[in-house]
């Protein structure tokens, strides 16, 4: 399922603020990609922190060191220190280079902070202590955006199930005197084949045969299976939710679709195409539908 999540909150003592955008789009398995600002010192956190609240799904987190604007503390005190050093050093480079008649354009704050080597503009190396906190507070809106899809998702479900036992219900009526039809059928061929001089043959090899083309032929197999994957996958719905609900249905819903196919083809010209045509897409839909599902 798709969904989004956003958590922020400042760290005073390094002048920041930690800002965790987590995002997530459908995906057969769960993959969870990190893109930090401290590299891989707390990738291992970041990740446990998602993979606990998410099962499955292409999920993207983004965690950024952010400046917090008009904080003075620690690190301002530090950024200070630094251009004391800087200010001293340029101090010392300028007198060499006069001394040498070297003329030297005035420095700018990043040709200072270079020279002082404070490293004050990138992020610190380590996030904060806290930082599975807030990246578990984004990814609790992530997974909260996911139920309220998830339940309008569910709604969905319900309702191609439903069309499916309508469906089934009226390819069940028309197929109840397909014996029948298959009877007459064949003994108006044999009839005809005996008005052309053929040889009739005899009413219990008819039979026979007719007990063979029944039995190969006969769709009502693929109807029951039908039927029983919609009833586990209405059950799968009404339990209460757990991860591995979306692979069972969507294990349900390959099924559904080999056994529709197989229905189609032994029960074509049977009355019932436009149920038949119908149940075949109502399975492709509901297959779609599952791969949402965690």
């Amino acid at each position: 399922m798709t969904g989004f999540g956003a958590a922020e909150r400042p760290w005073p003592e390094e002048d920041r603020r930690i800002v965790v955008e987590v995002r997530s789009v459908n995906a057969r398995y769960r993959e969870i990609r990190v893109r930090s600002d401290f590299g891989l010192a707390d990738e291992r956190s970041i990740h446990e922190a998602v993979a606990a609240r998410v099962g499955r799904g292409k999920v993207t987190v983004v965690v950024a060191a952010r400046p917090a604007a008009g904080c003075a503390g620690g690190a301002a005190e530090r950024l200070a220190a630094h251009l004391e050093v800087a200010f001293e050093r340029y101090g010392l480079a300028a007198a060499a280079a006069r001394a040498r008649g070297v003329p030297l354009a005035p420095p700018g704050l990043r040709d200072l902070l270079a020279l002082a080597d404070a490293g004050a503009t990138g992020a610190p190396a380590a996030g904060p202590p806290w930082l599975a906190e807030v990246v578990g507070e984004a990814a609790d809106a992530l997974a909260a955006a996911r139920r309220a899809e998830g339940r309008v998702l569910e709604a969905e479900l319900r309702g191609l199930l439903d069309d499916l036992d309508g469906a089934l219900s009226g390819v069940a009526g028309v197929l109840a005197g397909r014996e029948r039809d298959l009877a007459e059928q064949l003994r108006a061929k044999v009839a005809a084949l005996a008005t052309v001089g053929l040889t009739e043959p005899a009413a219990e090899r008819v039979e026979q045969e007719l007990v063979v083309l029944l039995l190969r032929g006969d769709p009502r197999e693929e109807q029951v299976r039908l039927a029983a994957h919609v009833a586990r996958a209405r059950a799968v719905l009404d339990a209460p939710a757990q991860s591995g609900q979306g692979r069972r249905l969507e294990f349900l819903g390959q099924e559904m679709v080999r056994e529709a196919g197989t229905l189609a083809t032994k029960a074509a010209g049977s009355g019932c195409d436009d149920d038949l045509l119908r149940i075949r897409l109502l399975v492709d839909r509901f297959r779609e539908q599952v791969q949402n599902v965690e």
